[in-house]
This record gives C-alpha cells, structure tokens and sequence, in this order.
C-alpha cells in the first residue's frame, strides 16, 4: 500500500511534504523543552541562550545536556533515514531534508527562529547518509571533548574533517555536498566561539 501511494504521489508534492516535515521535526527544541519541563528554566534567557546540549549541560546539569544530545541527534536521523528507506534513489532529497532539519534546529519556528548551534543535528543527518563516517567524527569530537574540556573545538574539527571523512568511505557526490554545507553553516553558528577561542576565553566544560 505504501509503494503504491509512493508511486503515486507526484514527485513534486513528495519533495515538499519531506521539506516541511523536515523543517519541523528538526525546529522541535529538544533542549528548551528538556529545561522548562524538567528545571523550569528557559534555555533561550540564560547562559549562551542557545537550546542545544552545551548550554543545558551548563544550565541544568550533565544528564540533562547529555538526554538533549541524544534528542537533537535523533530528530536529525529520523527525517533522513526514512527517505532513505522509502525513496532510495533520490540522493538530492536526502540532503536536502537533512540541511533543512539542520535549519530547523537552529532557527526553530517554534522559538522565534531561535534556535542552536547544529553541531548535534549536523552529526544525526550524517550519521542517516553515512554511520561510518558519523562513527568516526562521535569518536574524534568525544576524545577533543576529554582532552580540551571545550565543545567547539570538537564540533568545528568534526565539521571541517566531515567531507574528507565521508569521501573516504565512498560517498555519492549529493552526500559530500552535504558535509560541505553542514561545514559552513556550523562554522557561521559558532562564529562568537571562534572569536573566544581565539581570545583564549572559550567555555570549557
């Protein structure tokens, strides 16, 4: 019943309903709902006034920045897999799903278009094109983590090594452009921690 209404569905109305289902799971914020339900804490007000892991982790505690990870993670894979799974050869679609769930994330409607960095989500989308490739940046980005105790340094190393990551492990051309365009947009999210970092007045953990 699923291929036949697939197959079915013009091509047209099946790319914009994957966009805009996309877009909003990505733009469910995980770590505002995570400190306002759990600590009574709104997220978007205090501390860096982002709503992914980091600032929960600061805000209400590791477990809570640790669950908000994992969330942001999965909204991130979810999306992406399913295309995968359900339109295999649309490779375009796949990517461009997981750059509007990225957006999503960090320009939430629900929240105004605020939002977080992506570094999280970034990961999920890859890990749904490529789980080599994600397994290997989980690995690097948790071993920086332990070694400078600051989570951008992690999440811009893993951004810029993505692409040649998954070129690598073979990836189409669609998934490469991808890591490019994750790369870019984690970079702009992060551009106050750049300059901290280059001040030497970054946050460690």
């Amino acid at each position: 019943m699923l291929e036949r209404f697939l197959e079915q569905t013009p091509m047209p109305l099946l790319w914009g309903a994957s966009l805009l289902l996309g877009y909003l799971m990505g733009a469910i914020p995980m770590g505002y709902l995570v400190a306002k339900l759990f600590y009574n804490k709104d997220i978007t007000q205090e501390g860096s006034g982002n709503t992914g892991g980091t600032n929960v982790m600061r805000l209400c505690g590791k477990k809570a920045g640790l669950a908000v990870y994992a969330l942001d993670f999965i909204k991130a894979v979810l999306p992406v897999l399913a295309l995968r799974f359900l339109l295999p050869q649309e490779a375009w679609l796949h990517v461009l799903v997981g750059i509007i769930a990225i957006v999503g994330h960090s320009k939430s409607v629900f929240l105004g278009f605020k939002g977080g960095k992506s570094a999280m989500s970034s990961l999920g989308v890859i890990f749904a094109l490529s789980p080599y490739t994600a397994l290997v940046l989980a690995v690097l980005s948790l071993t920086l983590i332990l070694s400078t105790r600051v989570v951008s340094i992690a999440s811009l190393t893993a951004a810029f090594l993505a692409t040649p990551v998954m070129y690598l492990f073979g990836s189409p051309k669609p998934y490469l452009a991808f890591t490019v365009a994750a790369c870019i947009l984690v970079f702009l999210r992060h551009r106050d921690n750049i300059k901290r970092l280059m001040a030497g007045t970054e946050n460690k953990i």
